[in-house]
């Protein structure tokens, strides 16, 4: 992060910061919100693109920024672990008309009652948990802040690019790789740094002088198929740990049924990990910035 931006791009990132701020603490704000599923996610999602706008800041004009930061990360933590655990429970009621014979819908019932006995103690200690992170604090970014005139010679559309950069090179870095082996953890990371850059472009978009449509939905089809995949390889760990617990324990028509949970959900993965591999050639190609860069009507040269 360079010490001070230019005016344009300080302002255009107070305008993106205001709104999001505002919402997000109109969203928790709201009573009982955690006890639904779709006002959860909201939330969570409201996190993210809050946190977005905070990476992009020049810290010398929000102070307390870290903490600020900080405090949103431990939100999106906790919400991340109810998420997976509705996302989870969602993808095996849908897979139980799939499952062949009464082992596996008995393991399939044992399963989803493990689930939400988890569902209902994270719910339970969630007030508190979101209590102590202290959100209201984060009030305190919604002011216009004092913004010195720039002494950088860098245009914003400059600067702004310098933000972009680095998600665009690791995600340059990482698909071909990803593409010749499967690896879901590596997976998991090249989805985040897709949702960075993704965040980061639709924050910035003003900046360039070509319509970024095509680029982010391109962006937005990676994000979603890497993350099909890793709700599926997240299961699938889970019930892997359930299953070794199973066998130890002799539960032979659990560990049967548990089985063939397993061999359909690592037959939708597969799957997955396909689309990606068909979706990630347009961002295996060399020169990607340069491509990119050029996308938004950049002048000059990247790397």
């Amino acid at each position: 992060m360079d010490a001070m931006h230019p005016l344009e791009l300080s302002l255009l990132l107070h305008q993106a910061l205001e709104p999001r701020a505002r919402g997000f603490l109109e969203r928790v704000a709201a009573p009982v919100w955690w006890e639904d599923t779709e006002a959860l996610h909201q939330a969570r999602v409201a996190s993210r693109r809050l946190r977005a706008v905070l990476r992009l800041l020049d810290p010398s004009l929000y102070p307390g920024l870290k903490r600020h930061q900080k405090r949103l990360e431990g939100f999106t933590e906790l919400m991340g672990g109810l998420r997976e655990l509705d996302v989870h429970t969602q993808i095996l009621e849908e897979l139980g008309p799939e499952l062949p014979g009464p082992h596996g819908w008995a393991a399939l019932e044992h399963i989803l009652e493990l689930l939400t006995l988890q569902r209902s103690r994270l719910r339970r200690r969630l007030p508190s948990q979101v209590e102590d992170l202290e959100l209201g604090k984060l009030a305190a970014l919604i002011p216009t802040p004092d913004i010195p005139y720039p002494f950088q010679a860098a245009t914003a559309a400059e600067a702004a690019w310098s933000q972009m950069e680095p998600f665009v090179e690791a995600i340059g870095s990482a698909v071909p790789e990803q593409q010749k082996e499967e690896d879901p953890a590596a997976l998991h990371r090249l989805r985040i740094q897709a949702k960075k850059l993704r965040y980061t472009m639709e924050i910035l978009a003003p900046l360039f002088t070509h319509g970024i449509e095509a680029p982010l939905r391109e962006l937005k089809a990676l994000q979603t198929v890497l993350g099909d995949h890793h709700d599926y390889a997240g299961l699938e760990l889970r019930l892997q740990t359930l299953l070794d617990g199973l066998e130890s324990r002799g539960r032979r028509v659990l560990v049967d049924g548990t089985q063939a949970i397993l061999f359909h959900l690592a037959q939708e993965r597969a799957t997955h990990y396909d689309r990606f591999r068909e979706i990630a050639d347009l961002f295996a190609q060399p020169g990607l910035g340069r491509e990119l860069h050029s996308r938004l009507g950049l002048a000059g040269e990247t790397a």
